[in-house]
């Protein structure tokens, strides 16, 4: 027998009960702990763009590996764009709200993406989550195994072209008359900067301060981002994104989004607080899905795409482990 869903409000507030005052401080965001992140980012970018820059006055195997080396730390950097255009989406790139709509414009141009097409498209995700017009999944759309199992490798191997492509379709079809305004504003913008670019920049420079580190963010965006949903329980918000219990380092590389069930439970937490969420709500979850690294997603992803089985991977009852759970999730 199937266990029913909760609804997202009362799960939400069932895991808050009695937390209240620490969940209203994890909605607090912090310019401080923000800065931080941009700025480690703009060193790894840095060093990373110094070490291809060394690599052109080297010869031999020495090249391959300073161009290696400095363009995985590049597409560490670019990543962060994605990640940071994320937590626009959601208002929590800063406290301002007009500040928080130009750095995500800012952090979205490099990656050819209107901020206001993403966040129409990304919001509707959130809202309708596992129905009609939540485009990130895809067993709600179809019922053949074979055209979900097509679109999840699409995505591991293209998903971040294809958001490109696709997110400006999506936000117009559904985008209303100021929002479309928006949108064309903002890809005018992006159009002119990507030909003035063109034209004046030097390919070899393009080729490896741009499009390289792009494939790396490339890869790292699309094993992320199908991670988060794939092969899931759409009708279950318990169950519809997964928890990576990864290592401190790439957690923080990641800005936290391999949280993601907690990011879905509470979507306006900043990301430098979903780890303190995500240990506050885990152990008071009756199921959830989980994995101990990416790699170790990857490993479920590829071992269920051979046995053709689309039920959910992962699945765990860290509520079993405490006896404290609430009764109310119990009962969920």
């Amino acid at each position: 027998m199937t266990t029913p869903a909760p609804d997202l409000r009362s799960l939400q507030n069932t895991l808050s009960q009695g937390h209240a005052a620490q969940f209203l401080q994890w909605h607090t965001l912090s310019r401080h702990k923000r800065l931080v992140e941009v700025a480690v980012f703009a060193i790894l970018f840095s060093i990373g763009s110094g070490l291809v820059f060394i690599a052109s006055a080297q010869s031999g195997l020495m090249t391959a590996l300073l161009l290696s080396v400095g363009t995985l730390l590049m597409g560490v950097a670019y990543n962060s764009l994605g990640l940071f255009l994320h937590e626009g989406l959601h208002g929590t790139l800063a406290s301002n709200k007009k500040a928080n709509n130009q750095a995500s414009f800012l952090v979205a141009l490099p990656l050819l993406i209107s901020a206001s097409a993403y966040r129409l498209t990304h919001t509707y995700h959130h809202i309708e989550l596992g129905r009609a017009r939540d485009f990130g999944t895809y067993q709600q759309h179809t019922q053949h195994r074979f055209i979900v199992w097509l679109c999840y490798y699409l995505q591991l191997i293209a998903g971040s072209l294809l958001y490109i492509l696709f997110i400006p379709l999506l936000a117009w079809r559904h985008a209303n008359r100021n929002v479309r305004k928006r949108i064309l504003f903002e890809y005018g913008i992006i159009i002119t900067v990507a030909v003035t670019a063109l034209l004046t920049v030097p390919q070899q420079w393009i080729l490896h301060y741009w499009l390289l580190p792009l494939l790396v963010m490339n890869v790292l965006t699309n094993i992320r981002g199908l991670a988060s949903h794939a092969l899931g329980r759409q009708g279950d918000p318990l169950l519809a994104s997964r928890t990576i219990h990864t290592s401190p380092i790439t957690a923080w590389l990641m800005l936290y989004e391999n949280y993601h069930l907690a990011h879905h439970l509470y979507p306006k937490v900043p990301s430098y607080h979903l780890h303190e969420v995500h240990r506050n709500i885990w152990e008071h979850l009756p199921r959830a899905c989980s994995n101990h690294s990416y790699g170790g997603f990857l490993w479920g992803f590829f071992s269920a795409s051979v046995r053709n089985d689309l039920r959910p991977l992962g699945l765990v009852r860290p509520a079993r482990k405490k006896t404290s759970a609430p009764a109310a999730l119990k009962k969920g």
